[in-house]
């Protein structure tokens, strides 16, 4: 099952309903559970010059994030659902073949078990998994704690993903060259190119660059983003309507989880990210005109 093709879209999920700063823990502990699909993708696909074998995308008909397809085994795909905290194996269709509950596991044991699912599916010996050597937030899964993430905030990080995979994708459907939203495994975050050039490939000269963050070194709370590429020199950045601009190590305007969880239904969550990000896609692209 392809992300594109998702028979079962969702409108906005409503958000707050836990304290953005306090999904910290659960944010590291997804992230690190995470690095099992991005395993899958060096383990069982071709290397990509950007590293796309290893980004997940959002299926809102399942509410899980899958990894790309294997090539070894057509179409199947390995998930991660937040908010039940599960990692599955699924045929190409997306009918769920095995999955495992990821409370009370170790990373290592998480591992095992994927790459024991895959050779039971293929009819073969257990291959094991190339882990990526990110370097990733310390958390003491990392060093063989068992996982214990607090159960209500991986739902509301699920609803996070589940929003910023849905305001991407309609952003997406208005602008020529742009991408489907992936989330990576480096970074943890979704994101998206929109492509300034003629030929319309994003990875390729001018770009804008838009995406959610779900928590990082410089915020514990989630914040969505967009950064013209390359930098503008000499270009004055306007006033925004939403979101604050900065100027530091990155270029670019962030909005902040505060900000849209002002906003206490989700009709009006969803207008604050949507009119923050069309305005950026517009102030950028008048800068990199």
């Amino acid at each position: 099952m392809h992300e594109e093709h998702d028979p079962g879209l969702q409108g906005w999920h409503l958000l707050g309903e836990v304290d953005p700063s306090n999904l910290v823990d659960a944010r590291l502990q997804l992230h690190w559970a995470a690095q099992v699909l991005a395993a899958v993708g060096y383990t069982h696909m071709e290397k990509a010059g950007d590293d796309g074998q290893s980004n997940t995308g959002w299926v809102d008909g399942m509410q899980v994030l899958v990894g790309r397809p294997m090539e070894v085994e057509p179409g199947a795909f390995v998930s991660l659902d937040p908010a039940n905290f599960r990692i599955g194996l699924h045929e190409p269709g997306g009918g769920e073949l095995e999955s495992l509950a990821i409370a009370g596991q170790t990373l290592e044991q998480l591992h095992e078990w994927t790459s024991a699912a895959i050779g039971r599916r293929l009819g073969a010996d257990p291959v094991e998994l190339v882990r990526p050597t990110y370097d990733l937030p310390d958390h003491p899964v990392a060093d063989g704690q068992a996982f214990d993430a607090d159960a209500a905030a991986l739902a509301e990080l699920g609803r996070w993903i589940h929003d910023g995979n849905l305001v991407m994708r309609d952003l997406r459907a208005g602008h020529r060259g742009a991408t489907m939203p992936r989330l990576w495994p480096h970074h943890f975050d979704m994101g998206m190119l929109i492509s300034l050039e003629e030929h319309g490939n994003a990875a390729e000269g001018r770009s804008i660059g838009l995406g959610l963050s779900l928590g990082d070194e410089s915020s514990d709370a989630p914040y969505w983003y967009a950064s013209p590429y390359p930098n503008p020199v000499g270009v004055e950045a306007p006033d925004l309507r939403h979101g604050e601009w900065e100027d530091g190590d990155w270029f670019g305007a962030k909005l902040h989880a505060t900000a849209a969880l002002e906003e206490r239904d989700a009709q009006s969550q969803h207008r604050v990210v949507r009119e923050f990000l069309d305005e950026m896609a517009e102030v950028c692209r008048r800068m990199l005109a």
